[in-house]
This record gives C-alpha cells, sequence and structure tokens, in this order.
C-alpha cells in the first residue's frame, strides 16, 4: 500500500542566530586576554630600572618586545589562523612531532607555569603589604595569596568570555593608578631630586635584562584558546600586534615619566611603584613639611587612620643602617618625628600646644623633663598584630580627646595606651574630641 506524495512545504526554514559565534572573542577581549596571559600590567619592572638605570631600562624595555616578543607573536598569530586548534602550541607540536613530543611540551608548560604563575599572587601581596602594612602580619598576607589563586581558578572555570570580560576591565583598573603618575611626574620635573627610598635589591645590569625578558614572555598561551576565537583567521595576527605594543607602552611610559622628576634609580626595587606613586602624589617623607600628613586624619574624626599611616611610614621610611632616614635630617627633623611618633604623639602645630595623638611603638619610655618631673608612656598588648589604639588614659582617667597639651606633659604623669588588633571607629570621632582646627572654630 503506497502513500500519496506530501506537497512541497511552502514556509520558509527557521534560522537561528549562530550563538556560538555570539559567544566567541573578538579583538579586544582577545588583546585584554594575552595582555593578562604576559604582561598584567607595569608592575614588577622596578628592578629593571634599578640594575640598567633609566636610559639603559628604556633601551632594554624598547628592544626587547622587537627582539624577543615580536617573532613569538608572528608565529603565534601565523599558527593561531591557520591551524586554530583548541590546546594551541602543544597541539601543533604533537601535529608536527607525534604524541611523545606533544605531550612532552604539554606537561613540561604545567610544570613551567606553575612557577610562573606563582609570581602573581606574591607580586599582588607586595603591593598590597606597601599599600596596607596590616597584611604583611603574620599569615595575612599568605591568605590573601591563597585568595587570588582561587578567584583566578574560578574565573578559569567560568570559561574563557568571562576570563576575557574580566581581563579587559582589569586593564583599566590596573592601568589607572600609572596613567595617572604619566600625567602628573611632568609637573614634579626634578622634584625628587633628593629623595631616597632605602631598597635592598641587588640587581645588577644581566638581571634587569632578564626580568625585561620574563616581563615579554608567554605569548604561546593565547594560542590555546584559538577555537574560541571569532575569525582567528583575520583577529589573531591584529591582536597579536595590539598586545605587544600595549605591553611596551604600559612598561616604557611610567618609567620614562618617573625619570623626569629626578627619582634616583637606587629607590627602585620590587614592590616600589606603590611609594613611587605616593611620592609623586606629593608625600615624600624626605620632604619635612609633608610630616604633618598623616596626622590628619585625627582632625577629620578618623584616627585609625592615622594610626594605619604612622605604621606604614616607619616599616618603609625608616630602617637601622647607615642609609636609614629617607631625606636629608634637616636640624634634625626626619629624627625628631620618628622619635615623637614612637611615643604616641606630634606637634603638628607647635604653636597650638597641642600634641596630636597617633599610636606608639615603644611599650614603655620617660620623658626627663627641665622642671624635674618625668612625663611616662606605658603600652599594653603592643605587637604586629595589635597596631590599633583600644584605649587612652591620662594619669588614670579615660582620655576621650585625640591630643594632649604641652601643659598635661609640663605637670607630668602617665599617658596608658592599650593597644588592640582592630581599629577602635568610635574614638575620637567627635568634634569636641579632635584637635584645634581654624576651620572648626569658625563653625
Amino acid at each position: 500500500m503506497s502513500s500519496a506524495p506530501q506537497p512541497p512545504s511552502s514556509a520558509a526554514p527557521i534560522s537561528y542566530p549562530d550563538r556560538q559565534r555570539s559567544r566567541k572573542l573578538k579583538l579586544w577581549p582577545l588583546v585584554a586576554a594575552t595582555f593578562f596571559m604576559v604582561s598584567g600590567g607595569t608592575y614588577g619592572t622596578e628592578e629593571i630600572v634599578h640594575g640598567a638605570g633609566y636610559g639603559r631600562g628604556i633601551l632594554i624595555l624598547l628592544l626587547t618586545p622587537l627582539l624577543w616578543s615580536l617573532p613569538t607573536a608572528f608565529m603565534i598569530g601565523e599558527l593561531s589562523s591557520s591551524v586554530p586548534a583548541e590546546g594551541g602550541y602543544y597541539a601543533w607540536v604533537r601535529r608536527a612531532m607525534g604524541n611523545f613530543w606533544g605531550f612532552q611540551e604539554a606537561w613540561l608548560s604545567l610544570v613551567a607555569s606553575i612557577f610562573d604563575m606563582a609570581i602573581y599572587p606574591t607580586l599582588f601581596v607586595a603591593y598590597l603589604t606597601r599599600l596596607v602594612p596590616w597584611f604583611a602580619v603574620g599569615h595575612r598576607g599568605v591568605m590573601v595569596g591563597v585568595g587570588v589563586v582561587m578567584l583566578c581558578a574560578l574565573l578559569n572555570i567560568a570559561g574563557v568570555r568571562v576570563v576575557a570580560t574580566t581581563s579587559l576591565w582589569l586593564f583599566f583598573l590596573l592601568s589607572a593608578p600609572f596613567a595617572l603618575m604619566v600625567v602628573l611626574a611632568p609637573f614634579k620635573h626634578g622634584a625628587l631630586a633628593t629623595a631616597v627610598s632605602p631598597t635592598t635589591s641587588t640587581v645588577g645590569m644581566v638581571g634587569g635584562l632578564l626580568i625585561a625578558m620574563w616581563n615579554y614572555m608567554g605569548w604561546d598561551n593565547a594560542s590555546t584558546i584559538a577555537t574560541e576565537v571569532h575569525r582567528p583567521q583575520r583577529t589573531y595576527p591584529r591582536a597579536m600586534m595590539a598586545a605587544v605594543t600595549l605591553v611596551a607602552v604600559s612598561y616604557i611610559l611610567p618609567v620614562a615619566s618617573v625619570r623626569l622628576t629626578g627619582l634616583p634609580v637606587s629607590a627602585f626595587e620590587t614592590g616600589s611603584w606603590a611609594d613611587i606613586a605616593g611620592m609623586i602624589g606629593q608625600y615624600i617623607h624626605g620632604n619635612e613639611p609633608s610630616h604633618h600628613l598623616a596626622y590628619l586624619y585625627n582632625y577629620a574624626g578618623q584616627p585609625w587612620r592615622t594610626q594605619e599611616r604612622l605604621k606604614q611610614i616607619i616599616d618603609t621610611q625608616y630602617k637601622p643602617a647607615p642609609d636609614g632616614l629617607v631625606g636629608n635630617d634637616d636640624l634634625g627633623q626626619m629624627s625628631a618625628w620618628l622619635l615623637f611618633t614612637a611615643f604616641g604623639f606630634y606637634p603638628v602645630t607647635p604653636g597650638s600646644g597641642e600634641y596630636v595623638i597617633g599610636r606608639p611603638f615603644l611599650d614603655h619610655a620617660v620623658l626627663h623633663l627641665p622642671n624635674g618631673k618625668q612625663f611616662t608612656v606605658v603600652v599594653d598588648h603592643l605587637s604586629d598584630a595589635n597596631g590599633y589604639v583600644g584605649s587612652v588614659r591620662l594619669n588614670g582617667k579615660p582620655l576621650t580627646r585625640t591630643f594632649i597639651r604641652h601643659e598635661d606633659i609640663m605637670a607630668g604623669g602617665e599617658l596608658h595606651f592599650v593597644m588592640q588588633s582592630r581599629p577602635d571607629k568610635q574614638w575620637g570621632t567627635s568634634v569636641a574630641s579632635r584637635p584645634y582646627s581654624e576651620s572648626l572654630s569658625k563653625q
């Protein structure tokens, strides 16, 4: 029994958007992803300047991408466009030389990446502890590093699209401080010529060159996502050229801009970009008119921020060595700041007769006064972990204001601090508890 033939359908075929194509990477997300596979920004380039100096350092940063990066980037662009295989470079090795050598390339690259990738969370923690010394205490830095690794792992699990989009936003975020430095540095022409920042770096010319080569490698990693790139034949060559240019510019411009300030190359070591940004932003501890700045948080009703900054300044700007001061000890001011701050108070405005309370760095100190009396500073629970003032007593009575007066000291007595690990955001916040301010007196 035969069935009647069905008439051809007159309805137009239904077309669906190519969702797979819309999810693939296009030019700028690929550029951003490649940028972070290779560089991640200007961070970690300080030792190049320390070892080679400004002129040779800039020359190294300019020639290395031409001689070292471009050949590799061109190769990656050509092979990724002609053989866009999942796995990239190790798939190419397996295709050209067989399974054995493909396997060798894969596991050797994996082992190398373990050491290479470990540098990035380490660098992150190095800069973070410069900005917020609290993270340098105990295992806090290690925990932050572990957190960075876990976050990056989750991003990779989420897929290449998430990685690329995140990389694009991170590029703008992490480049912003250096862009600001490039803009501000010409206005500080020669201003940092006498600035001194204690460093421990021993990197020389050869070390600087090797660090530059490391900062310009990793292009082959971009090949592993070739199958997830839209029109790789066109996108990859353009992305590689754009990424090489961006990486080179992100290295050279900040170094060239800081050169305008006259900052000595001895101030450069890993992590010192954070300090240099502060110098260009005009907190230069070696420049004595800046010495009062950390104490100004008390005038704004946030004394715990003063306590944080004082710890940061003492940790980074002083050390027990012949070059332990970051500037010329003009009439003893650099040393006087340290002594006052170690006692726990500082005369921000000497004519006012007030000493603004910061945080102590000594657990016991005695001032022998010219009238024969003594003023004693006693501190409980002082440690690296306890960097915040928990309470203050003057001659046994709770002190609610964030300053003491000259007559309090000259009368003799005891200033008693109790330190703790967390900031007390209630003490010293009221207007009545703040040091004298001309602007507040007019309100």
